[in-house]
């Protein structure tokens, strides 16, 4: 496996094929004889899930009473504050983060830039990519991951050097879309409509680099219903939300690996179930498929890029995109909505304006 995102993002997640653990760093004899003054920034401390898995302590005093505080919402910082996976060390790939008076969401051309960087000063598709694949006997297929918002335009480039070398090995992607939803937005939101951009050009990108790609709205669009009666969701935690779109994914991609029973639920679950504490196992079962309403989601990106050519033509050239791009990424994005509409004519595209479920 491998994981690529910005370097603060890992939090005290330690590399253990580049980095020493924290209190180890070099303390070799400086050729420099005066006085130094060192400026170190601070370490991230390690959440207390992950000190007490360190310890290795038993399952039942992960559920004591202190567990809320120690897997609280308030107290999650990181992705890793509740990851409990021991990672290869060519599995983190650290990209430089962004200067804080630079915004990375929304930005295509950067995020190609980074990529290109990247594989460039570490050589990440002949070194560690290729490490993995070639530790597979006999490789299956791809599944990625990806956040839209940061890393579109990443994904797009890390797939196309793929491809480069496996045309034909199948690849999964679940891309996740910005909170930046087409219908909602005016001329006085440009990082909005920059996002909104993004998404669509993702969905252009995989369309034609991924075997099968699965949009996933951002959870702030998802529609209430029954799925919410047995537990409290925060949708802005992307501690709850993930939980959720893990347990899909792992449903859903569940044929495609080694069968077996429904796992344990993991200590580092979150604690919103309405009933009483969490149960050491859950039934899921989730299914993937396609309808005509699939069609809704490209119709209203492809209004919106229409509306692009137009209003948002200033935030399209601030991106550093032509405007023949923009109209082919619109004519493309009718087109996938003319194969997933089909003969179905039961819903009018230039009307409708609902919103889009958690399904879609």
């Amino acid at each position: 496996m491998t994981g690529c995102m910005w370097s603060a993002n890992f939090g005290a997640l330690t590399d253990g094929l580049y980095e020493q653990e924290v209190g180890q760093q070099d303390s070799g004899t400086s050729q420099w004889n005066g006085i130094v003054d060192e400026f170190r920034q601070p370490v991230v401390t390690k959440s207390k899930y992950q000190s007490r898995l360190e310890l290795e302590a038993e399952t039942k005093d992960l559920d004591d009473e202190d567990e809320d505080e120690a897997t609280g919402v308030s107290e999650i910082r990181f992705w890793s504050d509740y990851s409990r996976v021991f990672y290869h060390p060519r599995t983190s790939q650290r990209l430089p983060d962004v200067a804080d008076y630079e915004h990375a969401d929304g930005d295509w051309v950067s995020g190609r830039d980074a990529f290109t960087k990247y594989n460039e000063e570490t050589e990440l598709m002949e070194d560690s990519f290729r490490f993995f694949v070639e530790e597979c006997d006999n490789p299956q297929g791809l599944q990625v991951i990806n956040d839209t918002a940061s890393f579109g335009s990443f994904t797009h480039s890390f797939l196309s050097a793929f491809r480069d070398d496996f045309t034909k090995l199948p690849c999964w992607t679940f891309s996740l879309l910005s909170d930046s939803v087409p219908g909602s937005l005016n001329v006085d939101e440009p990082r909005g409509i920059a996002k909104a951009v993004n998404d669509a050009l993702c969905l252009q990108s995989l369309n034609e680099l991924s075997t099968l790609n699965v949009p996933i709205q951002s959870p702030l669009a998802w529609e209430s219903g029954p799925w919410l009666e047995d537990i409290t969701l925060k949708r802005d935690a992307p501690y709850h939300t993930s939980s959720v779109l893990a347990t899909h994914i792992e449903s859903i991609t569940l044929p495609f690996r080694v069968g077996a029973p429904a796992i344990p639920v993991p200590t580092s679950f979150p604690r919103y179930f309405t009933s009483g504490p969490t149960p050491s196992t859950l039934s899921s079962f989730a299914t993937l498929s396609t309808t005509t309403r699939t069609a809704i989601l490209f119709t209203q990106y492809a209004k919106f890029m229409d509306e692009c050519t137009k209003q948002y033509a200033h935030v399209v050239q601030q991106m550093g995109l032509e405007m023949d791009d923009v109209k082919d990424l619109r004519d493309t994005l009718r087109a996938l909505e003319d194969e997933y509409r089909g003969d179905d004519h039961t819903f009018d595209s230039d009307d409708n304006d609902e919103g889009l479920g958690e399904d879609e």
